[in-house]
């Protein structure tokens, strides 16, 4: 697949569901398809990534509940968008109605075709299992393209997906008639890179559904007891939201008051500032511990970044039990 930035690297990791070493015959790395055009960073998974991905997706569909008798995994068209060589695509039985789509295809057996512009013949009558491992691109853009497009023609959608994908905030790219029913952490270092050394980005294999009703939507969580502020605002902490410490709060003037002309060197494009109402502004040192105490997830594929409403949800709950 040649949709790619070289900004952001994406990739597809191995799921530890079984001792790999009893998988003979099948040690080479398959091209994702991801970066074959970059030629310098050719990142490649091994078979077992892509038939890991097909056995979770098999179980879910033995155990669907959703299905009343489970339908026989031959009902299904499936479909790989960004097919690459076929690595996903090869796990699935040629018995099957399957359809891989690549623009730039490296088997024979693959559509060249834009998955963004493709749709599926008016012929197919079957429900669509559309999967793989789409590209990212750059703030998981293409990946979200890919997941809007399948939404309008899939029954179940089964991607590799980002880390970010985890935030609750991730799951408007899917149609609200799609709900989670599946979200797994993915083995770190499991990829190579140019066939050596190993590559690690955080990412999940995510099974989504369509179902008969919408899912409910997760609200945005608004600051209570505290408010977002300018720098250049009274403020009492500046709270680091992006890198490697993010999570950590830091105490810049115990009243709240505005100190003209100094500075505590803390960037707004990596802070927030905040200012505590004034009824629990007195225990600033408590509420400072209580935040750096609290360990929050990474759930980012580049650099570690908060949204708002992670940071609201720990720091009402810290205000709120004072």
């Amino acid at each position: 697949m040649s949709y790619y930035l070289t900004t952001t690297p994406h990739i597809a990791v191995i799921m530890d569901l079984h001792d790999d070493s009893q998988d003979e015959g099948h040690t080479e790395g398959q091209d994702t398809g991801k970066f074959r055009i970059n030629t310098k960073d050719q990142f490649y998974t091994s078979v077992t990534v892509a038939k890991k991905c097909i056995e979770l997706i098999i179980s879910h569909l033995h155990n669907n509940t959703s299905t009343s008798p489970a339908l026989p995994l031959s009902s299904y068209l499936w479909i790989e968008p960004s097919a690459g060589n076929g690595a996903f695509l090869h796990n699935i039985p040629d018995t099957y109605d399957k359809i891989g789509i690549d623009i730039d295809p490296r088997a024979a057996n693959i559509l060249k075709q834009d998955f963004l512009t493709w749709m599926p013949p008016s012929s197919a009558t079957k429900p669509m299992i559309v999967f793989g491992n789409p590209p990212f691109g750059s703030q998981s853009t293409l990946a979200k393209a890919f997941i809007s497009h399948s939404c309008k023609f899939a029954s179940i959608i089964a991607f590799i997906l980002p880390k970010s994908f985890v935030k609750p905030s991730m799951s408007c790219a899917f149609d609200t008639m799609f709900h989670c029913v599946h979200s797994s952490d993915v083995e770190p270092h499991a990829f190579v890179i140019n066939g050596g050394a190993t590559y690690d980005v955080p990412c999940v294999f995510q099974i989504w559904q369509k179902m008969s009703t919408p899912r409910i939507v997760t609200q945005k969580v608004t600051e209570k007891g505290f408010q977002y502020v300018k720098n250049t605002e009274a403020h009492h902490l500046a709270f680091r939201r992006v890198g490697v410490y993010a999570g950590k709060c830091y105490i810049t003037n115990m009243a709240g008051e505005k100190i003209e002309g100094v500075s505590y060197n803390y960037s707004p494009q990596s802070h927030h500032f905040l200012k505590l109402d004034h009824t629990i502004a007195d225990r600033i040192m408590e509420i400072s511990r209580k935040i750096n105490s609290h360990i929050f997830p990474s759930n980012t594929v580049g650099p570690r970044s908060l949204s708002k409403t992670e940071i609201n949800t720990v720091l009402n709950s810290i205000l709120e039990n004072l």
